[in-house]
């Protein structure tokens, strides 16, 4: 037989104006809940790898933020986009409209001057398994690169930090090297300052001629710490 047809009461102490639910299945929200949610619903676009944020209460759009898949960028359209860019994980972009003073600042307040610093950890191997580094390897360097005609030239001073042994628990042996370009050329550095792990100081020069460039106290350095290195044209 067709059953017949009937009408269930509103279950009225299990309704609830809202579309949170309480985990148990026996809440439900009210037509007027759906309703007010609908027209309160999250809208707005964006454009592909940047990240969201809220561009007022109910709307997403795009923030400074974007990434890629590999590398993470503030306030840049497209990550690594320059000619002749190696690949890289982090890019902060100023563009002549932003009105930046500079691109980055960190601040400390504490009484010990350690949480001020700014560390570069460098390993060979992987980051499940580092390995030890050795002599001669690059802990970290800082270069500076200028826009040329059609790209950004490769960088044409340098700033490297050097290990000057092989690395263990107890020794760590280090160097500093200033590197920069000599007019004319390209990408084509050359060594001019170098802070020994000794501590002393080796100055170089491209001609025959000794010159150990007059701006330098002379007066305040041993003249057993300085040496002057003369390279052949």
């Amino acid at each position: 037989p067709v059953p017949a047809l009937g009408y269930t009461a509103e279950d009225a102490a299990n309704k609830q104006n809202s579309l949170v639910v309480d985990g148990t299945g026996s809440k439900y929200p009210t037509v007027d809940a759906v309703s007010t949610a609908l027209a309160l619903k999250i809208g707005g676009s964006g454009t592909t790898n940047f990240l969201p944020k809220f561009t007022n209460s109910n709307t997403l759009g795009n923030s400074i933020a974007n990434e890629n898949g590999y590398a993470f960028g503030i306030n840049g359209n497209d990550l690594n986009a320059n000619p002749g860019d190696p690949k890289h994980a982090f890019d902060v972009t100023n563009d002549a409209g932003d009105n930046f003073q500079y691109l980055a600042q960190f601040t400390a307040y504490a009484n010990s001057t350690g949480l001020a610093n700014f560390h570069i950890r460098k390993a060979r191997g992987t980051a499940t398994a580092p390995l030890a580094i050795l002599n001669q390897d690059v802990l970290a360097s800082f270069g500076f690169r200028g826009y040329a005609a059609t790209k950004f030239a490769s960088s044409s001073i340098a700033i490297q930090a050097i290990a000057e042994q092989n690395f263990t628990d107890t020794a760590n042996g280090t160097s500093l090297l200033f590197q920069t370009t000599p007019i004319g050329n390209f990408n084509s550095r050359v060594d001019a300052l170098k802070l020994e792990a000794s501590g002393k100081a080796n100055f170089f020069n491209t001609t025959t001629t000794p010159n150990l460039n007059a701006g330098v106290n002379v007066g305040n350095i041993g003249l057993g710490d300085v040496k002057i290195i003369v390279k052949q044209p």
